[in-house]
């Protein structure tokens, strides 16, 4: 969500070619890591290499939620409801986000499954059948 985000550009080799995203599939990731449970967590800490006292401005930066608005990518969602690592709660108020500023969202809230669910052969068959939905619609071939 940060196509126009130039402290996220880097310096990649390719000026010219534009870093904008087409389309997201979002696996039971954090959008907001300045809630107080990723503030408290030490994912967030080994990722951006500080504690949120002392690089606030990262945590912004890399919050999802924090660069929504209605030029973003169609975006598919899935997250299980017992995950106890990123609270499925990140994914619902990412959906609301995306709903408000009408970006295109599919959600899959699935229901009894933890983080990593997509290791199940179960799911991940479902997974795989809604990702090719998505990208079938969203990013057809002849593009």
């Amino acid at each position: 969500y940060t196509a126009n985000e130039k402290a996220l550009e880097g310096n990649g080799g390719n000026p010219g070619v534009s870093s904008a995203v087409h389309a997201v599939i979002d696996f039971y990731g954090p959008a907001d890591l300045t809630t107080e449970y990723a503030r408290n967590h030490a994912t967030p800490k080994g990722f951006i290499g500080a504690t949120y006292e002392e690089k606030r401005e990262a945590y912004e930066l890399a919050s999802p939620l924090r660069h929504i608005d209605k030029a973003d990518p169609p975006t598919l969602v899935l997250h299980g409801t017992i995950d106890e690592l990123v609270p499925v709660e990140q994914s619902d108020i990412l959906v609301e986000a995306l709903k408000a500023a009408k970006v295109p969202v599919a959600y899959e809230r699935i229901e009894g499954w933890p983080h990593t669910m997509d290791m199940a052969v179960s799911v991940n068959a479902y997974a795989q059948r809604r990702m090719s939905e998505f990208l079938s619609k969203y990013l057809p071939a002849s593009r």
